[in-house]
């Protein structure tokens, strides 16, 4: 299936199935989040917004290979989560390529939930940057990129607490 950008109410979700993201901005208001269970998922140029009341992102299983638009207002910006809005961020990968730097799922661009937590499970994963309140981490690594095309791009990945 193909979804393009807008608003989502009932959130987006995937099971045994292969997703394409068009390009642009998905706003997920209301409740459900952003839900993927063993999902082929893939796009490019891509923003999740999760409004104060949307529930978690959660991707489980699967392969992904998601990238953030590289110009514009939300250029990076792959997941932004409101501040207000505390659920996790779930990403449970097994099966996943636990190598760097091109491990799966690869998300290329900025994973933001300041107020929420990662909880990443059994996998890799490869955003440019990640900015939680809190990380727990069970058999998995994080492997942080920096495309060099960005103009803003992240010339040395910092872990801050």
């Amino acid at each position: 299936a193909t979804i393009s950008p807008g608003e989502y109410c009932g959130g987006i979700k995937g099971h045994n199935a292969t997703l394409t993201m068009n390009p642009g901005l998905y706003v997920l208001t209301c409740a459900n989040g952003f839900n993927m269970d063993t999902v082929t998922l893939q796009g490019s140029g891509v923003t999740v917004y999760l409004s104060p009341s949307s529930e978690k992102i959660n991707i489980h299983n699967g392969t992904s290979t998601l990238s953030a638009p590289t110009s514009g207002n939300y250029a990076g910006m792959l997941f932004y989560q409101s501040s207000s809005n505390n659920k996790d961020v779930v990403v449970d990968v097994a099966g996943g390529t636990r190598t760097c730097p091109q491990p799966t799922p690869a998300f290329n661009g900025v994973l933001y939930a300041p107020a929420g937590k990662l909880n990443f499970q059994d996998g890799a994963m490869s955003p440019t940057a990640v900015i939680v309140n809190k990380v727990a981490m069970t058999h998995g690594m994080i492997c942080i990129t920096s495309p060099a095309t960005a103009s803003n791009a992240i010339s040395r990945p910092v872990l801050v607490e």
